[in-house]
């Protein structure tokens, strides 16, 4: 468990746009060709080719269900029930939790971007006060 951990945060901090995008994407592909697999071993008249199961799978997790191929046994409504609520909950959520990495990464780059400008700040200043005055200042 802890090692699985260690993979998330590993995931978490090399994290980009291109990856945050191919691994939505990848949920979603997985998704639909598992379900496609399902239904068409539970379904072979219904799914008649793998493709049709797929184009079934693909409408019923991006919850379009344009209605031309519907399972008709218990067991392919089960597998449909199962992606439409995966569709509406599952992707949206993984979606959710990458950007909110992507967010935090956000902030966390801009807490050290504020902490090095104090940094410099301070810095200045002190070298500032260490330096004679200007003869146009007066004293200080």
């Amino acid at each position: 468990m802890a090692r699985d951990g260690h993979r998330l945060a590993q995931f978490a901090e090399r994290l980009t746009i291109v990856r945050a995008v191919w691994s939505i994407a990848a949920v979603a592909i997985a998704l639909t060709v598992g379900a496609a697999a399902l239904a068409r071993l539970v379904e072979p008249r219904t799914f008649d080719t793998f493709g049709e199961a797929c184009w079934w799978a693909l409408q019923t997790v991006s919850t379009v269900g344009y209605g031309d191929i519907v399972p008709v046994t218990v067991g392919g409504r089960t597998i449909g029930s199962a992606l439409m609520l995966l569709g509406v909950a599952f992707v949206p959520a993984i979606t959710s939790i990458v950007v909110a990495i992507l967010v935090s990464q956000l902030k966390q780059r801009s807490g050290r971007r504020a902490e090095r400008d104090l940094d410099v700040a301070a810095r200045l200043e002190r070298l500032e006060q260490s330096l004679p005055p200007r003869p146009d200042e007066g004293t200080r």
